[in-house]
């Protein structure tokens, strides 16, 4: 859950909703605990810190979440047990897991919880929006409308189109010939030509159409690594590159939201920041709703801007920027898919963006055609790349599918293959446990699960094979892994 973590204090920074009383009285009888609210107010301060227990799993952790003092949740908690005649947690082993009642309550609360926090900061519950976990992060802003908006007349024969176009609008028109026209006409952009058409598109120069057909038109035929370089400029032009902090490796996670597996590759990544290496992550705005919880299990913070991120590097080495806060644009540009029903350009080009701007990105690919598409893009950028095959949206090793790792001509042992081991099968959740709680488990060492610690020591040893300039090959990075694994440094849930 990632809500304003001030929201529950008064402007005078008092913390509101603690109560005073310490006994709950039932039928007459003193408690342990507070009184039960009765002012809707009150309750709804309930509602909240039923949202932030269930979502961190611990008593502290929800204190830590809402701002508050660990003995002041622990009375919401002891309000709650009454309020609902349930324990709502249980302690199982290390951690705190909900009761059934408290698994039935999760959604509700969680919908009443996010509506409260969109109605307090005045912003409309339909679309994405959040603040990091921390309260020194900065908010992401929600995305603008989608570029221009086509306008409309009246003429002798009905309504038409308005034909106007700016000057940018008639350079990507032809722009847009050139790469759609059809047999004997079309032909592929050169770089300064598609860094131009995708600036215009990014800068709100274009018409609404001319966008849709530059995607169709690059997508179609697939795209060139001149086209993707000169996509991927665009998207970095103006960017701030005085960053106080940068991070050691980019590691971009645009995961499809239909995509419900366990992030293993969050593990690996805080694991590797244990371990001293800067870890910049980022990935779609939905990324927060779909792991989220995992994130702040692992004391990931997400950040607002690059600024934010530069702050979180320095002090915990790792973070996740929304890709809002690096192009809310290309934010944008990604909800196009219900209109096209198919990936395009802008699914290319994101992975690319180094917004922290490391020396090396470890990047998922589709196929070992589709790396040599990616390396080749980086060399024209004059960057590094690892690219990975497996899992098509995020570098995360599969053990028990054979995969294949690609790396930039100046790092040594470019090409690696890795077989499948016929010892390891796709880990299953175990009964009972929620994602956040599998996460916690295999990190704090509460659950042993050789399955999914294959997973996470494998992508580790991908990021370090694309950390090291060394002949270091995938049977060493993994003995390393399993070191960094055994060595991360925080401790629990």
């Amino acid at each position: 859950m990632f809500q304003n973590d001030s929201k529950f204090r008064k402007p005078d920074g008092k913390q509101a909703g603690v109560p005073s009383t310490t006994d709950i009285r039932v039928n007459g009888a003193a408690k342990t605990a507070d009184d039960l609210p009765s002012a809707p107010l009150a309750r709804l301060r309930l509602i909240a810190a039923l949202d932030a227990l269930l979502s961190a799993g611990s008593v502290s952790g929800a204190a830590r979440m809402l701002d508050m003092s660990a003995p002041a949740m622990s009375r919401l908690l002891a309000q709650l047990r009454q309020q609902f005649d349930d324990d709502i947690l249980v302690r199982s082993g290390r951690l705190m897991v909900p009761t059934p009642r408290a698994v039935a309550l999760r959604a509700q609360a969680r919908r009443i919880s996010r509506a409260a926090d969109a109605l307090m900061q005045g912003e409309d519950d339909t679309g994405w929006h959040t603040t990091a976990q921390r309260p020194d992060a900065v908010p992401v802003p929600n995305p603008p409308p989608l570029l221009t908006q086509t306008t409309w007349r009246d003429t002798p024969n009905g309504t038409d189109r308005d034909a106007r176009t700016t000057d940018a609008q008639a350079r990507l028109a032809r722009l847009v010939a050139v790469a759609g026209g059809g047999p004997g006409r079309a032909r592929t952009l050169r770089m300064a030509e598609a860094q131009e058409a995708f600036g215009t598109v990014l800068r709100g120069e274009a018409d609404p159409v001319q966008i849709g057909a530059l995607l169709v038109a690059l997508q179609s035929r697939g795209m060139t690594a001149e086209e993707l370089a000169g996509c991927v400029k665009a998207s970095r032009e103006g960017r701030d590159v005085s960053l106080p902090m940068r991070a050691d490796l980019d590691w971009p996670a645009y995961v499809s939201p239909r995509n419900s597996r366990l992030p293993y590759f969050l593990l690996a990544a805080r694991a590797l920041a244990d371990a001293g290496h800067r870890i910049a992550l980022h990935g779609y705005a939905q990324a927060i709703s779909q792991f989220g919880t995992v994130l702040d299990t692992l004391h990931i913070p997400v950040a607002g801007s690059r600024a934010a991120a530069a702050a979180h590097l320095a002090s915990a080495r790792i973070a996740f920027l929304p890709l809002p806060a690096i192009d809310p644009q290309l934010q944008a540009m990604t909800g196009l898919y219900p209109l096209l029903d198919m990936r395009s350009a802008i699914n290319a080009v994101i992975p690319l963006l180094n917004p922290m701007a490391a020396p090396i990105s470890v990047v998922a690919v589709a196929s070992p055609g589709a790396a040599r598409l990616c390396l080749a893009t980086a060399a024209m950028l004059d960057g590094q790349l690892c690219c990975v095959t497996g899992h098509r949206d995020v570098v995360q090793a599969t053990p028990h599918l054979a995969m294949s790792i690609h790396r930039s001509a100046a790092l040594r042992d470019s090409d690696i293959y890795v077989a499948s081991d016929p010892m390891r099968v796709r880990p299953r959740m175990p009964p009972g446990y929620n994602t956040r709680e599998f996460a916690a488990s295999l990190w704090s060492g509460d659950l042993k699960d050789a399955n999914a610690e294959a997973i996470v020591c494998d992508t580790i040893a991908c990021g370090l094979l694309a950390l090291s300039d060394s002949h270091m090959g995938f049977v060493q990075a993994r003995d390393e892994a399993r070191d960094v694994w055994l060595r991360r440094g925080w401790g629990g849930a």
